[in-house]
């Protein structure tokens, strides 16, 4: 579960934060909603180079 840390309205940011744990194999796919409505979707992909993850922005 997400929970908005805060706004700053001036830069148009956003920090959501977790303290949840989540493991996984490969790729995922992620939603983030505020009230009803969805506010950021993306995938996280391990990259097999360095091993890193990467955010990506439908």
């Amino acid at each position: 579960m997400l929970r908005c840390d805060r706004v700053d309205k001036e830069s148009s940011e956003v920090m959501y934060v977790s303290i949840d744990s989540v493991r996984v194999t490969g790729g995922v796919e992620f939603e983030v909603y505020e009230n009803n409505d969805m506010v950021l979707r993306g995938s996280l992909e391990r990259w097999r180079v360095f091993g890193s993850m990467e955010m990506r922005r439908d």
